[in-house]
Formats: structure tokens, C-alpha cells, sequence
């Protein structure tokens, strides 16, 4: 679905406040100084999460989503699963819970900060 816009609006800027605009839009990673502006002129915030420790919660979460397809295979075969192969399972489980714990506690930090 796309949006037409059919209203303009013209701002005119200083050299220093143009450039300062581009280094906020660097700041958060976007080229689109419209888009850029709208949402800095509607919401008054741009929040760009770089949240390494969701990141890796992600990694470890296929990695372990892989394990348990490996045991779930092994499960089916002649041998049946080893004691090993639980004991890797309830490692890359514990390293997740820690890292979902992170993860909330930097989403908790991120929701006490106010709108303007």
C-alpha cells in the first residue's frame, strides 16, 4: 500500500542548522531528511535501537534451535541421546535466559526515558 502525500511544507534552514539536521540523521542512521523531519515534526523522537544483546540473543537462539534438532535426530536414531548432548541443550539455554535478561533490562532503561 502507498501512501500519496499531497501536502508540502517549505523550511528553510541556515548552512549550521542544515548540516546540523545531517549529522542528527547520521546519528540515526537514515539518509531521508523527509522522512527524517515528518518524524522528528510528529513524534518529537527518533529512537534507533542498536540493541547488541538482542543481537545476540538471536544467534544463540538458532543455535540452540539447531541442538534441538540435532538431539530430536539423534532421538530418533538406534543410539538415543547422551548425556552430553542434554547438558550442551541446558548450557546454550542458560546463556539465553541471560541474555534475554539483558535484553529486557535495556528495553526497561529504554521506556523510562520521557517523550518530549
Amino acid at each position: 500500500m502507498s501512501i500519496t502525500r499531497t501536502k508540502q511544507f517549505l523550511l528553510k534552514l541556515t548552512d549550521h542548522e542544515h548540516e546540523m539536521i545531517q549529522q542528527k540523521m547520521q546519528q540515526c542512521g537514515t539518509r531521508n531528511m523527509s522522512a527524517y523531519i515528518r518524524k522528528m515534526a510528529i513524534d518529537g523522537l527518533v529512537v534507533n535501537l542498536d540493541m547488541p544483546a538482542f543481537r545476540e540473543m538471536l544467534k544463540l537462539a538458532n543455535r540452540t534451535a539447531a541442538n534441538v534438532n540435532q538431539i530430536a535426530i539423534r532421538c530418533n536414531m538406534a543410539d538415543g541421546i547422551s548425556r552430553e548432548d542434554l547438558t550442551e541443550l541446558q548450557e546454550g539455554y542458560r546463556e539465553q535466559a541471560e541474555q534475554i535478561k539483558k535484553l529486557v533490562s535495556e528495553v526497561i532503561t529504554l521506556k523510562s526515558i520521557r517523550r518530549v
